[in-house]
């Protein structure tokens, strides 16, 4: 068996040179998975409510994704979508440092030109921001084992230079990174404006994590997913009940083309190849049906979505080893009938 370096010296030059600028490993687990997820806060203090602590009052605001919910203790904080950048590039750097050191350091220029900020200022105020929104939050990862409210970090402080913070996870935060399962991510899904866009990176999660749960499968394998479990994952689009519930029964406005919105956006980013509406069984949708999706929502919650993923060159040699073990299996046994 070949060695990680050994692997690595035998991908092409053109191939290094994508892996190195278009791909980045992290681990991937429930925890992070869910916080990346946690809905953004419209506007300060939106949410706030008082609660009694030791005789006092402390102004706390609770946020949801999933099995996490998020609280933010004393100051007036909020869950903004550069807490959901930092988490990710924490990952990176905790991935990268081979997940041993519960230390990371961050320099603000680099996290700007990782995210293509141009504005190197707002990089750093809105790394300092979610810095100091994840030491004064606890999180509640609700789990059949049953979780206790624990914190993301446990200690930020300057270093020498400008913009760099020297941050200490969590031991919590530490273990559930350390122990996630190893992916690449395509750095372009993270470049992404989530303001525009909120959907892309959950849409990408989703897919990618089929895909790998699937490398035995095929070559050349799409992964299909149900219009229903694609909306459950998208946790800012609001519900058909929702909509109904406020006598509103313009779904394709409020979820379709959000949804559709941000598959095209994947595309142009090279993360999916392409995307397309499919059948029980793979089958492709006519003309006709495709304006009836747009129209009934009972047919439209029946399909399913399929794309096709940029793969790492590293997923695609996992796949043909897999692929060819299986062959020479399957040889062995015909040979000793």
């Amino acid at each position: 068996m070949t060695t990680a370096a050994e692997q690595k010296a035998l991908l092409a030059p053109e191939l290094l040179e994508q892996e190195q600028e278009a791909w980045a490993k992290i681990k991937q687990g429930p925890l992070i998975n869910d916080l990346s997820l946690v809905l953004t806060v419209k506007g300060r203090n939106t949410g706030i409510d008082q609660i009694t602590a030791s005789g006092e009052e402390i102004p706390f605001m609770t946020t949801t994704a999933g099995r996490v919910i998020v609280k933010h203790l004393g100051r007036s904080l909020e869950w903004t979508h550069g807490c959901q950048r930092a988490l990710r590039y924490l990952n990176i750097l905790h991935t990268e440092a081979g997940s041993k050191n519960d230390i990371v350091v961050i320099n603000a220029k680099e996290y700007a030109d990782f995210f293509k900020i141009s504005n190197q200022h707002r990089a750093h105020v809105e790394l300092k921001e979610a810095l100091v929104t994840f030491m004064d939050s606890r999180i509640n990862f609700t789990h059949k084992r049953g979780w206790r409210m624990t914190q993301i970090l446990a200690d930020v402080t300057y270093g020498d230079r400008r913009g760099e913070y020297f941050i200490q996870l969590s031991p919590f935060m530490h273990e559930a990174l350390k122990m996630g399962l190893p992916m690449y991510i395509y750095i372009p899904i993270w470049q992404i404006d989530p303001k525009r866009y909120p959907h892309a990176a959950p849409l990408y999660d989703l897919f990618s994590a089929h895909q790998r749960r699937n490398l035995g499968k095929e070559a050349g394998f799409k992964p299909r997913l149900a219009t229903e479990t694609v909306l459950s994952n998208c946790h800012r689009l609001p519900t058909y009940k929702e909509l109904r519930k406020k006598e509103s029964r313009d779904f394709k406005a409020r979820i379709i083309t959000p949804i559709e919105r941000n598959l095209d956006k994947l595309v142009d980013a090279g993360a999916f190849k392409t995307w397309t509406y499919r059948k029980a069984g793979g089958k492709k949708l006519t003309k006709k049906e495709l304006e009836r999706a747009s129209r009934d929502y009972n047919y439209f919650i029946t399909l399913y979505i399929e794309v096709e993923l940029t793969e790492h060159p590293e997923l695609v040699r996992m796949r043909d080893n897999i692929l060819a073990e299986k062959n020479q299996e399957s040889e062995d046994e015909t040979s000793e009938k």
